[in-house]
């Protein structure tokens, strides 16, 4: 790993725990009511099967956040988080295997 990636990298990591922070003190949600929506869905996937292949909950989101949202709806913000920053990490890897700066 060069210079550069490492940089990205730390930085990457220092926003994901300075975020992960914020979640964890959050005492609320500031998104509308799908969001709730989707939660449920996956939490209650593993008592109601067709849940998994609900469309309206999106299938595939579903049956990656049902085993963190059994531990509560702060799990899967902090689980959505680090998804996002893993996103961003490989954005910025294709990007540079592209060639942009």
């Amino acid at each position: 790993m060069n210079e550069e990636n490492k940089k990205i990298l730390t930085f990457l990591m220092a926003g994901g725990i300075v975020l992960i922070i914020l979640v964890a003190l959050s005492s609320g949600a500031y998104q509308g009511g799908d969001t709730f929506q989707h939660f449920m869905i996956a939490k209650w996937s593993f008592v109601h099967p067709s849940l998994l292949f609900d469309h309206w909950g999106k299938p595939f989101f579903t049956t990656v956040i049902a085993p963190f949202a059994q531990l509560g709806y702060t799990a899967v913000t902090i689980e959505n988080t680090v998804l996002g920053l893993v996103s961003a990490w490989y954005t910025y890897l294709i990007a540079r295997h592209l060639g942009h700066r």
